[in-house]
């Protein structure tokens, strides 16, 4: 099925992916978040709309290898952007500063009941290479089917640990937020391509019955 896509303005794209994102967060459900670029403007704004995030469950897409405190950290970026409602949530938090593999098998045991019953929303970025989560071209986690959660190698050199396609497709809507004309071309391969996923792993995501591309007009150039 293909993917609805949204276009707005660079100046108002913030604000818009932001109310896009509340609008999808109606109900109850677990809300799978990812860090990045454009996640951390786009966060600020979800802040102002006053979501609530009252008995509702996090997760995170992935985590590089660092502690929670760290300038790197998804889930540092998350805490800080989403404050102060976010710190009534029930965040399931990747341990980042553990062994990966021993971190990526604790969270697979921690949110296993939260992926079974279908997050509400998965929000992922995209990067340059058409990653989603920690989910790199040619990175053998993009053909997991049995586990959750696993550790990855990440280009940056940092360890990783990140959700598997299983975990991410359970969410019963994802909206991936992406902006900036370097996207365009990810953007235009993810959505209206037909490479393998080992080459561009957003295509994971053509599977998805509702997925949503939220993009500001230099990303959706491409399309």
């Amino acid at each position: 099925m293909s993917p609805s896509v949204e276009v707005f303005s660079a100046r108002d794209y913030p604000a818009r992916a932001a109310e896009l994102i509340a609008a999808r967060l109606s109900g109850d459900g677990a809300v799978v978040l990812t860090g990045g670029g454009t996640a951390e403007r786009v966060y600020p704004r979800l802040a102002e709309l006053g979501v609530s995030w009252l008995g509702r469950t996090i997760l995170f897409s992935d985590e590089r290898g660092v502690p929670p405190d760290d300038p790197a950290s998804n889930y540092a970026m998350a805490t800080r952007t989403l404050a102060p409602g976010f710190a009534v949530a029930d965040v399931r938090r990747m341990r980042g500063e553990d062994d990966p593999e021993v971190a990526a098998r604790a969270y697979e045991d921690d949110v296993r009941d939260v992926v079974a019953a279908g997050p509400r929303l998965v929000v992922l970025g995209l990067g340059e290479d058409a990653h989603v989560a920690a989910l790199f071209p040619r990175s053998p986690a993009l053909a997991e089917r049995g586990r959750l959660c696993v550790a990855v190698e990440r280009p940056d050199g940092l360890p990783g640990i990140t959700l598997t396609p299983p975990a991410l497709l359970a969410g019963r809507e994802v909206v991936v937020i992406a902006s900036g004309a370097a996207k365009a071309d990810a953007i235009r391969r993810a959505v209206a391509g037909d490479e393998p996923v080992a080459r561009c792993p957003a295509r994971l995501l053509a599977a998805h019955a509702r997925v949503t591309f939220a993009l500001d007009d230099a990303a959706a150039a491409g399309l």
